[in-house]
C-alpha cells in the first residue's frame, strides 16, 4: 500500500469516528450543516486520493454519527 493510501485511510478512519453533538436541538439545522461540511471534507479528501492514484469509492461518514437531545 502507498503512503498516500495509508494517510487517506488514516483520515477516513478519523472521520468515521468523529461525533457530533448539538444538546440544545432547536430545529436541527445545526446538525444538518455539520453533517454537510463533513461530506464534504470526505469528499474532498476521496478526489485527492483519487488523484494520487489510491482507491476511494466508498462513504465513510453517516448521520448516525449525529446527536441531539429531544
Amino acid at each position: 500500500m502507498s503512503e498516500a493510501a495509508t494517510i487517506h485511510q488514516a483520515f477516513i478512519r478519523r472521520l468515521v469516528h468523529f461525533r457530533v453533538l448539538d444538546p440544545a436541538c432547536g430545529s436541527g439545522n445545526f446538525l444538518y450543516v455539520a453533517l454537510r461540511a463533513l461530506k464534504d471534507i470526505e469528499h474532498r479528501a476521496n478526489l485527492d486520493a483519487k488523484r494520487w492514484g489510491c482507491r476511494a469509492d466508498f462513504r465513510a461518514s453517516d448521520p448516525k454519527a449525529y446527536w441531539g437531545s429531544s
